[in-house]
């Protein structure tokens, strides 16, 4: 298990602290570029609030005034009044009103929906995902590999019985010739005389042969 601020890679912990960044996504998910240097975020403040408060710096206020309030995008209500959201400062705080944290200030998110299905909006920008650092999460159909999020068009594909997803297609894997089922037959399969076999097909045991025999 890699340490705070560095990242799997190969197999090998990668220090990214303190590395020349561009942007924040060279970071990684739980870190920033500032002055072309990674560094790691700092946690956002953590409020156990009841249904009709509000989490703002670490404390909880009433909320009681916005209960029915309505607010656009680019605000959020205090004490039943839409404020706005845009150019708040979050180094210490969370973004609201559908706005995100970039460069420590709330802005409009300028991606909601709106990437290609390779793309995943990070931090308000529609970034390419294959070959993106990252810890443990990447958008669908990317799954993070040794620190880097590669396709994995079979990450919800659910096949039939004795099949396995290859290549984000369903094959017949039972009765494949195997030597070892990792690598030859996939998972949830077993390799059983040189044949791939499903761990949940049913075993079938023969029935009794009946005796037909007249009695003496």
């Amino acid at each position: 298990m890699c340490r705070e601020g560095e990242i799997c890679r190969d197999g090998e912990c990668t220090k990214l602290v303190d590395t020349f960044c561009l942007s924040h996504v060279d970071c990684g998910p739980d870190m920033d570029c500032f002055s072309n240097h990674c560094r790691i975020r700092p946690s956002p403040p953590i409020c156990s609030c009841q249904p009709h408060e509000i989490c703002h710096h670490g404390q909880c206020y009433p909320n009681a005034e916005c209960t029915s309030m309505y607010c656009g995008k680019g605000s959020y209500c205090v004490n039943g009044k839409c404020v706005n959201a845009i150019g708040v400062d979050c180094t210490n705080d969370i973004c609201r009103g559908g706005t995100v944290c970039i460069n420590s200030v709330c802005v409009m998110d300028p991606c909601p929906g709106r990437c290609p299905p390779d793309q995943s909006c990070r931090l308000g920008e529609c970034r390419i995902m294959e070959g993106t650092p990252c810890v443990t999460e990447c958008a669908g159909p990317f799954t993070c590999i040794d620190g880097r999020c590669r396709r994995n068009d079979c990450a919800k594909r659910v096949c039939q019985l004795g099949e396995a997803c290859e290549g984000g297609q369903c094959n017949r894997v039972a009765g494949r010739f195997c030597t070892w089922a990792p690598r030859d037959c996939g998972e949830a399969f077993d390799c059983k005389e040189n044949q791939c076999v499903d761990r949940l097909t049913p075993v079938t045991s023969a029935l009794p042969q009946q005796d037909n025999r007249l009695p003496n």
